[in-house]
């Protein structure tokens, strides 16, 4: 899993991913996932999809090689830089790296996909969005909004 975007408020982080695993209750073997899964969150997948990809890792380990990584790379080369300079960028990066570990660390919800990715779907935001909204809001049942669900969904597959 890789964290792409997160909110935080006073007693929560959510967090929202495009890249993760996800396994459905309904599954019948789930046992035989969890090798895959702890393969998938290893430190060299993270590390290498991190710096493939672009994105924050969850493993511990792989941040630090990342970190290790990026400070490697940073190379102020043939530019005057001032030591007062070069603080102020490692300072940035320390306070970057610090509130990322945090926000890890404290995640209390997860969701597979950025909302804000997804409301600017046609789906999402033409499709379903009454349906959710009604849901949320506690105007319909959950077996009510899966009924409608289902059905605009089956609309909008076979449109």
């Amino acid at each position: 899993m890789f964290v792409n975007n997160y909110n935080m408020d006073d007693d929560s982080i959510s967090a929202s991913t495009d890249v993760g695993i996800a396994v459905n209750d309904n599954c019948k073997n789930k046992e035989k996932l969890l090798p895959f899964i702890k393969y998938c969150l290893s430190c060299d997948v993270q590390k290498n999809m991190s710096e493939e990809c672009m994105y924050l890792p969850v493993n511990s380990d792989a941040m630090e090689k990342c970190i290790d990584s990026i400070d490697e790379a940073i190379d102020f080369g043939d530019l005057i830089v001032s030591d007062k300079e070069k603080a102020i960028v490692e300072t940035a990066e320390s306070a970057a790296i610090r509130d990322y570990k945090y926000i890890i660390n404290n995640i209390t919800k997860c969701n597979l996909y950025s909302f804000n990715y997804l409301s600017d779907t046609y789906f999402n935001s033409s499709v379903i969005s009454d349906i959710v909204d009604k849901y949320l809001n506690g105007d319909i049942s959950k077996e009510k909004f899966i009924r409608q669900l289902s059905a605009a969904t089956e609309i909008y597959l076979t449109e």
